[in-house]
Order: structure tokens, then C-alpha cells, then sequence
């Protein structure tokens, strides 16, 4: 059974409520996210348990983070988990829509994060597979670009995490809305196995792609790659 709190060496997250618990994307994620030292204030859409939020607030001193989540418990724990860091005066979670955000917030960011909701078929957990269908439901990458567009600063950067399979659709649906993947992470679950994830980062301006390619473990079972264990060390208690 799942724990109902986890465990970082800066911080820990209760996922007592919230559908989305601590995963291996979220960390990539935010281990791998550019976060600069320039920049001022970040928007975390889709927070959950505020796990992305408290990690760009460990990894950059200057930020200010908001958090938005659509999920009234998921909402509530992410703040909970906000107020009990070290950083609970950087961190502020609401409880809106990215639709609603958008539409309302005169406020622009430096930089957009998110791990998105997504819809896999899967006969392994119905339960699971109900919960990910709703909030895919709930934020459709159309609604992810149009958001990301209003809310983005001209020189600001969106950094997303997808499926390979769903990598391709959003990419090309930012880039007909003149939203370009600048920048992705190759993600492998297991040396010699195909591409599973794909980390992007994403700006008004298009450049050349900058491509990276990522293993997490070796073909030794629980045998973390080097640069996987580099990348998370500042976080995973393990490494």
C-alpha cells in the first residue's frame, strides 16, 4: 500500500488526499527543470500535492512560486505541505482551474511548470484509470496551450513532462499556436528498453532543439544510473 506521506531530504509531501501522489515524472521533472537564478516568480499548474512548487523552491532561493489545482482536498494537502517547508513564505496554492487563472490573473511568469494530466487505458487499476481520465478530462492540452500563452512572460518557458506516446500530439499543438519545444529530455526506464517519457521545455521563440537522452536504471534491477542518481541527489533521501 502506497505511504501517505514521502520523504525528501529538504522536505516531505502528505498525499493523504490527493489522486496524484509522488511519482518519478514529477521528480524529473523538477530536478530537470532550467531554473535560473534570474527568475522572479514561476506558476505551478496542476500542483497536487505541491510537490513541483516546493521543489523549484529548494532549488532557486529568489523565487516566488504559485500553485494552482483544481481539486478541492488535493488543493487543501498542497497547501498544508507548503506551510510546513522551510519556504512557506515563497509558496502560495490556490485552489482554480488553469481556464479560470488564465482568464483572470494579470500576473506573468518567468517560468510555467507542470506534470499534466493524462489518460492511459490500462486493465491493471480501473480506479487509477477512472482518476486519470477525469483530470485529463479536466485539462486538455488545448486548454494547457491556451493557458500557458496568456500566463507566459514573451522570454518565459513552459517545462512539461509527457508521455512518448502524447509528447508528439502536444508539441505539435503548442507549435501551431507559436509555442516551441526548445529543449527534451529522452527519458528510458531501463537501459536498452524504448523511450517512455519525454521532458520539454517550450518558449515563444523558436530555436534549434537541444535533445538529451536519460536512463534511470541500468539493467541491473534497482541499479540507478549515474546520471540519474546526479540529476535527483539533491532531493531522493536514497542517493
Amino acid at each position: 500500500m502506497p505511504s501517505d506521506y514521502f520523504r525528501f531530504k529538504q522536505f516531505e509531501i502528505e498525499q493523504r488526499q490527493s489522486a496524484m501522489r509522488v511519482g518519478t515524472d514529477g521528480v524529473l521533472l523538477g530536478a530537470w527543470a532550467d531554473v535560473r537564478g534570474d527568475e522572479q516568480r514561476v506558476l505551478d499548474v496542476g500542483c497536487g500535492t505541491g510537490l513541483l512548487a516546493l521543489m523549484v523552491a529548494q532549488r532557486n532561493s529568489k523565487v516566488v512560486v504559485d500553485a494552482i489545482e483544481i481539486e478541492p482536498l488535493a488543493a487543501q494537502e498542497a497547501a498544508l505541505n507548503a506551510r510546513r517547508s522551510r519556504w512557506n513564505e515563497r509558496i502560495f496554492v490556490r485552489e482554480i482551474s488553469l481556464q479560470e487563472y488564465a482568464a483572470t490573473s494579470e500576473k506573468r511568469y518567468c517560468l510555467i511548470i507542470s506534470n499534466p494530466p493524462f489518460f492511459l487505458n490500462s486493465s491493471h487499476n480501473m480506479q487509477l484509470t477512472r482518476t486519470a481520465a477525469r483530470h485529463a478530462a479536466l485539462l486538455p492540452y488545448s486548454d494547457l496551450v491556451d493557458g500557458v500563452i496568456s500566463l507566459l512572460k514573451p522570454e518565459g518557458r513552459f517545462c512539461a513532462i509527457f508521455p512518448y506516446s502524447e509528447a508528439g500530439i502536444f508539441m505539435a499543438k503548442a507549435a501551431r499556436e507559436g509555442l516551441y519545444c526548445n529543449k527534451k529530455l529522452n527519458i528510458t526506464p531501463i537501459a536498452g528498453r524504448s523511450v517512455k517519457r519525454i521532458a520539454a521545455e517550450f518558449s515563444f521563440a523558436k530555436t534549434e532543439l537541444l535533445e538529451e537522452n536519460l536512463t534511470i536504471e541500468t539493467t541491473n534491477p534497482r541499479e540507478y544510473s549515474r546520471e540519474y542518481r546526479e540529476l535527483t541527489s539533491p532531493f531522493y533521501l536514497r542517493f
